[in-house]
């Protein structure tokens, strides 16, 4: 769940982990490349562009009683996940505007029947 992720060292880590990424988009942009769009995957704590997975999580888990109230709790709510979050605020730093497409893990098929015409 995205409480999971939502804190500043993660945060962090993404921002470490996209900065290469972003250097190569801002040198292929540049060069006169297009970039059709970032690919997530809606549900994903992390990953989510429309939606993603939020829940009751305290911390650390140290019995299965507490694993049945985490997972009882799970919904999907409208938002990205906290790795999107970040790559959004990032391209948006250096002025970049890509397309964000999401696949619906409850239907792949159309998900990518999607992307394909987008691209």
């Amino acid at each position: 769940m995205k409480e999971q992720f939502d804190n500043l060292f993660y945060r962090q880590e993404c921002r470490r982990i996209l900065e290469p990424i972003i250097q190569q988009i801002r040198n292929y942009v540049d060069f006169g490349y297009e970039i059709v769009g970032v690919v997530g995957i809606d549900g994903s704590p992390s990953c989510g562009v429309n939606f993603t997975c939020s829940g009751n999580f305290g911390g650390e888990i140290v019995d299965s009683c507490q694993i049945d109230n985490i997972l009882d709790s799970l919904k999907e709510v409208n938002g990205s996940g906290v790795f999107i979050e970040e790559l959004k605020k990032y391209l948006q730093e250096i002025n970049l505007e890509i397309p964000f497409i999401s696949i619906n893990e409850k239907d792949v098929y159309r998900s990518l029947d999607e992307i394909a015409n987008k691209i």
